[in-house]
């Protein structure tokens, strides 16, 4: 069984990496975001959460759409 609470722990600190204003830190975020994608998509507990953390209010797609405004060449890591 998930720890939930871990499990935002690491999504929280997602949120770090892709506000920050260093381009490698958002890259390296964005392929953990892809392999996180790949490999929880299986698991339909910890992708509901993923998926809440997300699209919540200053969640993962608006912190994405920050970090493409910061850094407008990594748009095809975030496609």
């Amino acid at each position: 069984m998930e720890n939930n609470t871990n499990f935002i722990k690491v999504l929280e600190t997602l949120s770090c990496g892709l506000f920050s204003p260093n381009r490698d830190v958002c890259h390296w975020c964005y392929r953990l975001c892809t392999v996180m994608v790949e490999d929880f998509s299986h698991n339909p507990n910890i992708f509901k959460l993923a998926n809440q953390w997300f699209t919540q209010k200053e969640g993962g797609l608006e912190l994405a759409l920050h970090a493409q405004k910061k850094h407008p060449d990594m748009v095809n890591e975030f496609i």
